[in-house]
């Protein structure tokens, strides 16, 4: 399995556009997300979200991260990284997505953002230890 997601390019540091991405309360629609894992942690890969509602984002998280387009290729706009919406994804569901074509492959993020990220997670109190160790971040 390992290897039919790395031929998609999931991979920690992609960014890609989840053509169906389903939220918890059952709602779909179109969500940007960045892998943070390729180890196949408990049969998952870890993500975290991304929001383009720069403009009217409420703030209503407090860990994030301001991107800005023209300093990542990867996104088609300013957008912000929802740190406390980083969580686990089942590694079946993401090779299905794959190849029913509903995860677009964007780009990779920068060595640079992508080690923001995780001491940002590193920091964050809402997200499981287990991320964290996953990740190899610590408080």
């Amino acid at each position: 399995m390992l290897n039919e997601l790395r031929s998609f390019g999931i991979q920690a540091g992609a960014v890609f556009l989840d053509l169906d991405f389903v939220f918890i309360d059952g709602g779909r629609k179109p969500k940007w997300i960045i892998i943070l894992s390729d180890n196949l942690a408990n049969d998952g890969i870890i993500f975290t979200l991304t929001t383009s509602q720069v403009a009217s984002y409420s703030g209503s998280f407090r860990d994030y991260i301001l991107v800005k387009k023209e300093d990542n290729e990867c996104f088609d706009k300013d957008c912000i990284i929802e740190i406390e919406r980083t969580g686990f994804i089942d590694s079946e569901i993401v090779l299905n997505k794959c190849r029913s074509q509903l995860l677009k492959y964007k780009g990779d993020i920068s060595p640079e953002l992508f080690k923001q990220i995780l001491d940002k997670i590193a920091e964050c109190r809402s997200i499981d230890n287990i991320i964290k160790k996953e990740l190899g971040v610590y408080e």
